[in-house]
């Protein structure tokens, strides 16, 4: 893959995350092409940033007085001890690397007066208003400070599990509530501090990294002092020991911050790239096995896109059978140089995710051959860029992924992939607006004789799938254009272009051009050129589509907040239902306390009521990004009492 090839996919990884929360790479991919990157370029620009820029007028960007920059990452034993070498004393402060999002807290007089997000490491946003929402964070100093104190702003995994059941990870959503519009979860999040930079030299002296600690705890906030250490064999023990104590913590972290503890000596070391020469990062390696690769399986996603999968001897991670690991395209493939009989170290990133870390050895007789042909549809693949893809029209692949995307991001049950793909070969089934045919075009008798195996459908299955589909006729507009399978546009992306840049009705989002500028209304903030050019492209590509499923599917009026009744035991309470209903005598009940029941999930809600804690539904995955408490059924029925 090309450098430019590189930083275009970092660049678009690094907007698409910190401006909308989508991830088009884990952690392990990013980090593996930037360290590609650096191996081709080390000088690149892109290696000189930290996070993004903010993305526009949501939160007021914030130049910060010294730059908040990052630890530069040592992965072994051998990179510490170059680095250890360079020392000008040898004695270091060994602190916990925390996994959430870095914040400057600005103090005057000992008061807190504001608070910004890192950004860029230059520029950052101004999140004063939902860190104040905070119970945890300190306010008033009991000294009368004025300077900058630094740190990670984060859930405990306690917070994390209570609130946001269905969540996928503390540091998303802790980031997801700090930048939240309304604040929601906000009164969860804690400030756990590193660093304190003083701007008035009398009120704070401090020598050494460990004083810097001790003052931070004087001040009331919640401090991990560690162990001073002087000899490098001893910072690998901490190192190991830190690494099988951390699942005990309350809180995320991924490794440990390494600082030369005398002040004045780091300072002299200087900075590359606003990353001090004096701290270094080292992070654990995830839990992985050594394997090797025995074939690839190559599928064609509905973008067109050919997707490869290895595949692996079966080993046991963390109490899993790991036998495949999903690649995303043939651009990284060739970053990596990976193929089948090389023997790979194979980890589960963040402990879920299968994933090749590394190629421990490739024998001479390794095999590496993509196709040159569509593996549904046998047309002549194209490449572009890191992706090879299908450009067939007609690829019935592509097609019944397209509805897979349909039916999972609407979270349609009893419809799994033998059943789609038996109705799409019956011919009932060609695109998703041919679901709200279900019914009338084809009665249920005929669909209950289709084959499915070695059976058939069968009347029941068929009267659970009408159901299912009848409570998707009519959908919000960013759940309806969330599951169209757009590049860059899922459901939780839709959402933040409707509320965020002003996409709040169909037709503008049926206007590419507009898409193109990145602005719904003129004071929403910009999306990034890569964004706005693959969403554009694939509303192009889908307009057909679209009208389509126009004809079938309504699209909901958009929610006017409505202020929640003041009286009576439940007022405040405003909720939305998935997976389960209230009767109609429920909801008078729980309407006559004070509460209110809306259609969807959104920010006027407070709760989200489920069936059983533990969903992965699409609304459950949107009140998880908004921060809104999900509680069971059961509970909603016990507030009735």
């Amino acid at each position: 893959m090309s450098i430019t090839a590189i930083v275009a996919q970092l660049k678009a990884a690094s907007e698409a995350y910190y401006n909308t929360g989508v991830s088009l790479l884990t952690d392990a991919e990013f980090d593996s092409l930037v360290d590609t990157l650096r191996e081709l370029d080390p000088k690149n620009d892109f290696l000189k940033t930290v996070g993004a820029p903010p993305a526009g007028s949501l939160f007021k960007p914030v130049k910060h007085a010294i730059a908040m920059g990052s630890q530069e990452k040592v992965k072994t034993l051998e990179e510490l001890g170059k680095w250890w070498d360079k020392l000008p004393v040898k004695e270091v402060v060994v602190q916990w690397k925390y996994d959430g999002c870095s914040l400057s807290l600005e103090y005057k007089k000992g008061k807190l007066v504001r608070a910004v997000s890192r950004g860029d490491g230059k520029v950052g946003e101004d999140v004063t208003v939902n860190i104040l929402r905070s119970t945890h964070i300190v306010k008033q100093l009991p000294s009368p400070f004025t300077g900058f104190i630094r740190g990670e702003c984060l859930l405990y995994k306690e917070d994390f599990k209570k609130y946001w059941p269905d969540g996928s990870n503390p540091r998303n959503q802790g980031n997801g509530a700090m930048r939240s519009k309304d604040g929601a979860g906000c009164e969860h999040l804690r400030v756990l501090p590193y660093d304190v930079v003083g701007t008035e030299s009398d009120l704070l002296i401090v020598g050494t990294e460990l004083q810097k600690l001790q003052f931070l705890e004087s001040c009331g906030f919640q401090v991990h002092l560690m162990q001073k250490l002087t000899k490098l064999e001893n910072v690998e023990k901490a190192h190991e020991a830190m690494g099988q104590a951390r699942e005990k913590l309350p809180f995320e972290v991924d490794g440990i911050v390494v600082k030369l503890n005398d002040c004045a000596a780091s300072e002299a070391m200087g900075v590359s790239d606003d990353r001090p020469k004096g701290q270094r990062a080292y992070k654990w390696e995830a839990l992985g096995a050594e394997t090797y690769v025995t074939g690839i399986e190559w599928t064609v996603g509905h973008t067109g896109a050919v997707i490869p999968t290895f595949k692996v001897q079966t080993r046991e991670i963390g109490g899993v059978q790991v036998g495949s690991v999903l690649m995303n395209n043939i651009g990284y493939c060739e970053a990596m140089d990976v193929a089948v009989g090389d023997k790979v170290r194979v980890t589960r990133r963040g402990d879920v995710i299968p994933h090749i870390e590394s190629v421990i050895e490739r024998p001479k007789n390794r095999i590496w051959g993509p196709p040159t042909a569509c593996p549904s549809c046998k047309s002549k693949l194209v490449r572009k860029d890191i992706h090879l893809v299908c450009e067939n029209e007609k690829c019935e692949g592509q097609k019944v992924r397209l509805i897979r995307r349909w039916l999972t991001a609407l979270d349609i049950k009893f419809i799994g992939p033998e059943i789609e793909q038996a109705l799409f070969d019956s011919g009932m089934l060609k695109t998703p607006a041919d679901l709200y045919g279900f019914g009338s075009d084809y009665g249920v008798d005929a669909l209950a004789d289709v084959k499915v195996g070695a059976g058939r459908l069968g009347e029941t299955r068929v009267q659970q799938i009408l159901a299912e589909i009848d409570k998707t006729r009519e959908l919000p507009l960013h759940e309806f254009m969330g599951a169209l399978g757009i590049q860059f546009l899922g459901v939780r992306a839709a959402k933040h272009l409707v509320e965020d840049n002003g996409f709040d009705t169909i037709e503008k989002f049926m206007d590419p051009e507009l898409i193109r500028t990145g602005k719904g209304k003129p004071d929403a903030k910009v999306l990034g050129p890569a964004i706005r050019e693959g969403v554009a492209a694939g509303v192009e590509a889908n307009l057909p589509l679209i009208k389509k499923l126009l004809k079938v599917v309504k699209i909901a009026k958009a929610e006017k907040a409505k202020p929640v009744a003041t009286g009576g035991k439940l007022a405040g309470r405003a909720v939305c239902f998935t997976g389960v209903r209230p009767t109609g005598a429920e909801q008078e009940k729980f309407e006559s306390l004070g509460g209110v029941v809306r259609s969807s999930v959104s920010k006027n809600c407070t709760h989200l009521i489920v069936k059983a804690l533990g969903t992965g539904s699409n609304k459950a995955m949107a009140a998880m990004e908004l921060g809104l408490d999900v509680v069971t059924y059961d509970q909603f029925k016990e507030w009735l009492k």
